[in-house]
């Protein structure tokens, strides 16, 4: 019965992660081949890197031709993570594991990760590593198994759009009643038609709720200037959320 730990921030807010429940917490903060950063050809993060190192990382090449999509928008949503000693002591693994033991966890770093497609790097007891997008990732048992790192894309063009909202209680220190994330690629000169099948995230609504999926389905190829395609999609996506209450 053991516990990969970086800072255990996980505890704040899940008292059964509270050391007496395991008998073994291994502390990954040591090693080292998993704070590394690399940016070709797509963007890989290690699985140690603090959220402040996000944070810091997002504002430092958010200029960047492959980064400017979305990296601003991504440090603007992460100043709004807990605070300043939750972020320097929590690593974005650690919030992912949190969605995946937690199903009804509103993680901003799903949200956004997922948000833009991806990809996390998972190594098992034996050595084997696979490549997993986000979505198979809540369903894996982690047992005997370890994040190691996530692969984050580029974006060279200037169709692309996304966005992502927290909304909360207050700026900081307070988890988000709902999260959600766009990403959508549109040709501007031709009524903001959907060229592919957009991204639409959302937390907070329930368990169960990731995607918008009949709504994503549904603006494939549409034009988000028709008034009418908006009110569809609205109605679409008010029947697709099914809330539940949390007391």
């Amino acid at each position: 019965n053991y516990r990969l730990v970086y800072g255990n921030t996980g505890y704040g807010v899940y008292k059964e992660l509270g050391p007496w429940r395991y008998d073994v917490m291994i502390d990954i903060r040591g090693i080292k081949a998993m704070y590394g950063i690399d940016f070709d050809p797509t963007i890989v993060l290690g699985a140690n890197l603090s959220i402040t190192n996000l944070l810091d990382l997002f504002v430092r090449v958010g200029t960047d031709a492959g980064t400017k999509a979305y990296f601003p928008d991504f440090a603007a949503h992460t100043k709004q993570i807990a605070n300043n000693g939750v972020r320097n002591l929590g690593c974005w693994a650690g919030n992912l594991m949190m969605k995946n033991l937690h199903p009804e966890f509103p993680s901003d770093i799903y949200t956004m990760f997922e948000t833009v497609g991806t990809k996390l790097f998972i190594v098992d007891g034996n050595g084997t590593e696979s490549q997993v997008n986000l979505t198979d990732f809540l369903a894996m048992n982690m047992k005997g198994k370890v994040i190691t790192a996530a692969a984050l894309p580029t974006y060279n063009s200037d169709d692309v759009f996304i966005k992502t909202y927290r909304v909360a209680q207050r700026l900081q220190m307070a988890h988000g009643y709902v999260l959600a994330g766009f990403n959508f690629k549109l040709d501007k000169n031709n009524n903001y038609m959907v060229k592919s099948k957009p991204t639409m995230i959302f937390q907070g609504i329930s368990a169960a709720v990731n995607h918008a999926t009949q709504t994503e389905n549904y603006l494939n190829g549409k034009q988000l200037g028709d008034p009418q395609v908006l009110k569809t999609a609205l109605t679409t996506l008010a029947n697709e959320m099914a809330p539940t209450s949390d007391p």
